[in-house]
């Protein structure tokens, strides 16, 4: 078992890895923003025209030049529109992850509720699939709604945040990012751009990452610390005998895993790992 001062502390592997990602997808943004500026900085120094060939002019060692065939015109008009449709790419993929973390932390709860079963393919029983069924679709709003009911938590006014960004996501995902009538509907003010590119400022993203970041606090907080982690272990330490990492009754060897590479501080006794692999200890 866990110390209680412990287990009070614990956060899931699905969360770190969730929060990691967020935290790369806005270093992203801020690497491909810093070397588009860069590169105008540069253009403007050296005096470079417009019609120049921008590699010529600012040849990059190791860099096939083939491979960027634009002036330097073309790169000055078109920087900030670059930014932006990498903006709507990071959103489209913070809601992916959003939808993997809800994913694992339904089946988690299920698996410290009753549900667990170590022979199905996904470590949850029937029973438990079919309860945690309305948070697996492929919409956060739906998904969220019936989490938040489900774990009892309270995501306030960052759902209907996370909504908007789904549907922004949806436009980015279906419509090839260019807006159409029926995106003009759900978003009013892209009512006079329907035909062109969705353009996402960073303060509009920042808010939308803000959200998601915010509604994963909220779910981690709605499970209780000790029923994360058992759920959580019972569920990995299934997989890495599915997956063959791991011998059926290497129990050590699980502990290993957790410990150093996925990070485990603190893990519940070995009869526990034990009983979820099936093995007697």
């Amino acid at each position: 078992m866990l110390p209680n001062d412990v287990a009070d502390n614990y956060r899931t592997y699905a969360f770190r890895q969730f929060k990691k990602e967020l935290t790369h997808l806005s270093r992203l943004h801020w690497i491909f923003q810093f070397g588009v500026r860069s590169v105008c900085q540069s253009l403007d120094v050296g005096n470079v025209s417009n019609g120049d060939h921008l590699t010529t002019m600012l040849p990059v060692s190791g860099f096939e030049s083939k491979r960027l065939n634009i002036s330097a015109g073309e790169f000055r008009n078109g920087s900030d529109r670059y930014i932006e449709h990498l903006r709507v790419l990071l959103l489209v993929k913070a809601c992916a992850n959003m939808e993997g973390y809800i994913h694992r932390i339904a089946h988690i709860w299920a698996a410290r509720n009753g549900y667990f079963d170590g022979k199905a393919a996904s470590g949850i029983d029937v029973r438990g699939r079919a309860l945690i069924k309305p948070a697996m679709v492929s919409n956060l709003k739906g998904s969220l709604e019936y989490l938040q009911t489900l774990l009892g938590g309270n995501f306030g006014a960052d759902l209907a945040v996370c909504t908007e960004a789904y549907q922004l996501r949806c436009i980015a995902a279906h419509n090839g990012g260019v807006v159409d009538r029926e995106s003009a509907k759900a978003f009013p003010q892209f009512g006079s751009v329907i035909g062109e590119p969705v353009r996402l400022g960073w303060s509009e993203l920042k808010q939308y990452l803000r959200a998601i970041s915010a509604v994963s606090n909220e779910i981690e907080r709605a499970i209780p610390s000790r029923h994360r982690v058992h759920g959580e272990v019972a569920l990995i330490a299934t997989e890495l005998v599915k997956f063959r990492e791991i011998q059926p009754d290497d129990v050590d060897g699980v502990r290993e895993i957790l410990k150093s590479r996925m990070k485990f501080h603190r893990l519940p006794g070995r009869s526990f790992i034990a009983g979820v692999m099936g093995t007697k200890r």
